[in-house]
């Protein structure tokens, strides 16, 4: 990870927590905290995307150059030095766009399927059972030979050819030509870095980064025809909520009673509370869903509370302090509900 990249997270209006980013980054279990405000900062859908990132390190390394400032609080923001630094990166490195798939595919675990997919069905067009394969999760090795075995030999050789072409067909040529000096197969073998055609301010950061990227938009398009990288996609698909929130969250839709789901389930109230935000951020409920949730009365005093449009100025104080966690739910659905409406007007999902 590369302390420049961070850059491209930040701006000079408004300060942002720079361990929601880190949390993110490396994945695993995510508080309604770190979903929130990573939804604030459109980072959710890089979620596990990068291992060992050290944010106590690159943000003393940016605040000591001068190019973010920190607050009482230790949230950032950059400086004007941070905003000529950070034009600077995204002129010389690598800067993702299509990486929103990434929230329902694990886009790591894809690049490693994919591949090794490839490495087999080149291996199985010259008829070569002795080969080394490329090495990725058991389990997700398990699945891909399950998936391998579900198609006849002759159309996974001819249709995976016919896809991966018309794919390359379909964007740049230097594009294209990257995307093969990665691949592998029989007799071939991806190109090292320092064989690769890219500018010469490219690290192997970037350079991961862009594989990952082309990968997600491979597979955005994929998802629009009955392909077979298609249907490997299925072998990385994954839930939006972990098995007790998807739980919470159907027999909530079933009774809309927090404390029948919480009796029925034998958890906290306030546990619910939880399931049903993140479920709300994740799985991109729309504004008319959101609304539902808050009682009329409650969206009329939280307007009145908060004129400013900036939700992450909000002091959760200034509705009710003090008052049971219910509320608190109240406010996080209210900047919600106000994420969703900017989003829908600009004709975007959340």
């Amino acid at each position: 990870m590369l302390a420049g990249y961070v850059l491209t997270k930040l701006n000079t209006t408004e300060w942002r927590r720079a361990k929601v980013f880190s949390n993110i980054w490396q994945g695993g279990a995510q508080t309604v905290s770190t979903s929130f405000w990573g939804l604030v900062y459109d980072v959710l859908p890089e979620t596990g995307l990068f291992e060992n990132v050290d944010m106590a390190k690159y943000v003393k390394q940016l605040h000591h150059a001068g190019l973010l400032a920190r607050n009482e609080q230790g949230l950032v923001q950059l400086t004007a030095k941070g905003v000529a630094a950070q034009g600077q990166y995204q002129v010389e490195h690598y800067v993702p766009r299509n990486l929103a798939i990434n929230q329902t595919y694990d886009l790591k675990l894809f690049r490693d399927v994919f591949l090794l997919a490839n490495q087999t069905i080149s291996e199985l067009a010259y008829s070569n059972a002795q080969f080394y394969p490329y090495q990725i999760d058991l389990r997700a090795q398990w699945q891909l030979k399950h998936w391998l075995k579900m198609h006849p030999r002759e159309i996974l050789i001819n249709q995976w050819y016919q896809e991966l072409t018309t794919w390359l067909k379909s964007i740049p040529d230097t594009d294209a030509e990257l995307f093969t000096q990665m691949l592998f197969g029989h007799e071939v073998a991806n190109a090292l870095f320092s064989e690769l055609a890219v500018p010469v301010t490219w690290t192997e950061f970037d350079w991961q980064l862009w594989q990952l990227d082309q990968l997600a938009a491979l597979m955005t398009t994929s998802l629009q025809t009955d392909s077979l990288i298609k249907s490997l996609m299925t072998v990385t698909a994954r839930p939006l909520l972990s098995n007790s929130a998807q739980q919470s969250v159907e027999l909530w839709q079933q009774t809309h009673s927090l404390s029948q789901v919480a009796q029925r389930r034998q958890i906290k109230a306030n546990t619910v509370r939880e399931h049903i935000l993140q479920a709300a951020m994740l799985q991109q409920w729309s504004a008319s869903e959101i609304q539902e949730l808050i009682p009329n009365a409650e969206q009329t005093t939280l307007a009145q509370c908060y004129e400013v449009s900036d939700i992450s100025t909000w002091d959760f104080k200034a509705y009710a302090g003090g008052k049971d966690p219910r509320y608190f739910t109240y406010f996080r659905l209210y900047q919600l509900l106000q994420l969703a409406k900017q989003r829908e007007a600009m004709n975007v999902k959340l």
